[in-house]
């Protein structure tokens, strides 16, 4: 009947728009993801390298501290 036909249209296109959205949800939390790890490799080098200045720096004290 026609009411039988307008509620499977109705659920094709409920069930398409849930595909849609999860696509939409999982690309977002990909990039997300993405961000995240280049956010935090950013900070990761920066942090190293300043460990790397307070290494050669105190590096430099002690051999003025032994004279050589």
């Amino acid at each position: 009947s026609y009411e039988v036909d307008i509620l499977i249209v109705y659920a094709d296109i409920v069930f398409i728009e849930n595909l849609i959205i999860n696509y939409v949800i999982l690309y977002v939390t990909t990039l997300l993801k993405k961000i995240k790890y280049h956010i935090l490799e950013y900070y990761f080098r920066q942090y190293v390298e300043v460990c790397m200045l307070c290494l050669l720096y105190t590096s430099d004290a002690a051999d003025d501290l032994i004279g050589v």
